[in-house]
């Protein structure tokens, strides 16, 4: 479980490393694609310009050439036209060449903004692989719920039956524990006595555990037969001789601890307050 718990938290560690990894990337190519747009408009704009100045320096020279073939402008005029075009026209391509330069660098930005769909690739994969190892977590919780022992109440362990390590079966008996809190006492009256026994009525009990104090509790419950119904060895009578002997009635009484503690198994003597 610790092994599974390691390789779940590691894996989360990759994926918000991955993240960040992401959002520096993209934070990356946001800016450098402004600025190759930027690029881009400035060098379409240099070559819009570069073109008129082409058009501008074309028409000059046309002018001049026709003057010159008319013999009404100089040499010197047409070979400065001459020059002057072929500047514009070196600065056109220069600009040409420009703009694409700076779309082949938004291309290459483009491409490194791929990186952020590669990341995400790996992260869903590796989302995947956290999300099988938390069901493999979840499955083994459930494996060690189902092998779990859970107490009805919350209480003191008496005595163990088994020690730590050993293997147990269904039905085995583990151990035997208490509640502190919640006490009782069973005593067992005489059949004849059992007609002036109701239920509800109060007890005032001695604990040898506390010389000179008196408890008081209350009659819960009366048993619906005889102690010897339930013997481990019951006595039969095959004979048919019978000797009537007085039997025994359980009985079931509370106590008000008074926030004593009263040992399971301790003695103690009842005196019931009966209806006559």
């Amino acid at each position: 479980m610790e092994g599974t718990e390691a390789r779940i938290e590691a894996l989360g560690a990759q994926v918000a490393q991955l993240r960040a990894q992401q959002d520096m990337i993209r934070t990356q190519v946001e800016s450098r694609r402004a600025a190759a747009r930027a690029q881009i408009a400035a060098a379409e704009a240099n070559h819009t310009a570069s073109e008129s100045e082409l058009r501008n320096a074309q028409s000059h020279f046309d002018r001049i050439a026709e003057l010159e073939s008319r013999q009404i402008a100089t040499t010197q005029s047409a070979e400065d036209a001459q020059s002057r075009l072929d500047v514009a026209r070196q600065q056109e391509l220069a600009t040409a060449a420009a703009i694409v330069a700076a779309r082949a660098n938004l291309g290459t930005v483009e491409s490194e903004a791929a990186q952020i769909a590669v990341i995400e690739h790996q992260i869903t994969r590796i989302v995947a692989e956290r999300t099988g190892l938390e069901a493999e977590r979840a499955q083994r919780l459930i494996d060690l719920r189902n092998r779990g022992v859970l107490a009805s109440f919350d209480g003191v362990v008496d005595a163990s039956f088994v020690d730590e390590g050993e293997y147990v079966t269904p039905g085995t008996r583990l151990l035997i524990y208490h509640r502190p809190d919640e006490v009782w006492v069973d005593a067992n009256v005489k059949e004849t006595d059992l007609r002036r026994i109701r239920i509800g009525a109060p007890v005032s009990i001695t604990v040898d555990a506390y010389p000179g104090r008196t408890f008081h509790g209350v009659v819960e419950r009366i048993g619906g037969a005889a102690t010897s119904q339930f013997a481990l060895l019951p006595s039969p009578n095959p004979s048919g001789n019978f000797t009537k002997v007085t039997q025994r009635v359980p009985i079931r009484v509370s106590i008000e601890t008074e926030g004593e503690v009263l040992p399971p198994g301790s003695m103690v003597v009842l005196s019931i307050d009966v209806a006559d």
